[in-house]
């Protein structure tokens, strides 16, 4: 799962604010923080890592024949030509 930078909002006063893919953190000037979580996004984040992997794990597994999606083409099973007539 890839991980995304977080942007700080910039601001020349307090709250100082940073945004993450699945977070806001907000530092105030008495030393008072703030931290909020957005569960969907990581939620998300996390299904669509496993889908991927379970997408990648189906090819590495997929039978070797031609036809098959995700199927390795060797020699041995790549499919002979013929002549067109």
């Amino acid at each position: 799962m890839a991980t995304r930078k977080k942007k700080e909002v910039e601001t020349n006063t307090w709250p100082k604010v940073t945004v993450g893919s699945h977070s806001t953190r907000t530092e105030y000037e008495d030393g008072r923080v703030d931290f909020v979580w957005d569960w969907e996004a990581l939620q998300q984040d996390v299904r669509e890592a496993i889908a991927e992997y379970e997408r990648k794990k189906l090819v590495e597994e997929a039978p070797y024949h031609p036809g098959y999606e995700g199927a390795v083409v060797n020699e041995v099973t790549k499919p002979k030509r013929t002549r067109k007539k």
